[in-house]
């Protein structure tokens, strides 16, 4: 039995719907053009039901990205070169992480764009490593060490791994580039502890974000326990 809901988003198979068919024809009619468009109203006005029917309706023809710039950090917005960056970025991980097909060309295309800053990303990271082994080593001194990017046996390499008492800790370093990537920093790492036969890992993220929330906090994931640190 359909209900009239007001709340999230409607299902037509079980929710009264208003016909969206002769706007979503208007805006698909703006598509083919090549015409920009907006969708600005308030709250339950039917924004998401009508961009869930657009998408549906431009599927046979055309790609359909959605884009969420949420995951595109301040920085990011100061001039087009780094909007651009960060428009490759976000559809490469849409190609590499969700399946979207694209020509190799324009994956190529986008390649470059993000390649761009990769040395910075790179000295960055380095850079992070070495100002937290400059922390670490007075603590491990004497009663442990530490090895910086060593391989497994099936040549996959870890960031850093520490000995310290009789114990191995897996570290795994990272700059802040959005939940995705530390998603798949959290499944890397949670790979070298089943590697070890670990249940707990360390993750640090060095976030130059203007609003970032910084600590530590615990995460469970499945059952191994994961200290994820943000500086």
């Amino acid at each position: 039995m359909k209900k009239f809901n007001t709340t999230a988003v409607c299902v037509p198979s079980k929710h009264y719907m208003v016909d969206l068919s002769e706007r979503v024809a208007e805006i698909k009619r703006l598509v083919e053009e090549g015409r920009y468009f907006t969708i600005n109203r308030a709250r339950q006005f039917g924004k998401t039901t009508t961009i869930n029917l657009l998408c549906q309706s431009l599927a046979p023809d055309h790609v359909v990205i959605s884009l969420d710039f949420q995951d595109i950090e301040d920085g990011s917005f100061k001039d087009g070169g780094e909007l651009s960056k960060a428009f490759a970025r976000i559809l490469l991980d849409a190609h590499e992480f969700d399946g979207l097909q694209m020509p190799v060309s324009i994956e190529g295309r986008l390649r470059e764009l993000d390649e761009r800053d990769a040395a910075d990303v790179k000295f960055l990271e380095e850079e992070g490593r070495e100002r937290f082994i400059t922390y670490i080593a007075p603590i491990i001194n004497g009663n442990g060490t530490y090895d910086i990017e060593p391989q497994t046996r099936d040549h996959r390499r870890m960031d850093l791994v520490i000995h310290y008492l009789g114990r191995r800790y897996i570290i795994e370093l990272k700059i802040w580039r959005g939940d995705r990537y530390k998603q798949e920093g959290e499944k890397q790492i949670s790979e070298y502890l089943d590697y070890f036969g670990l249940s707990t890992g360390y993750m640090l993220s060095f976030n130059f974000n203007q609003k970032k929330k910084t600590g530590v906090e615990r995460v469970q994931i499945g059952e191994k326990v994961l200290f994820e640190g943000t500086v």
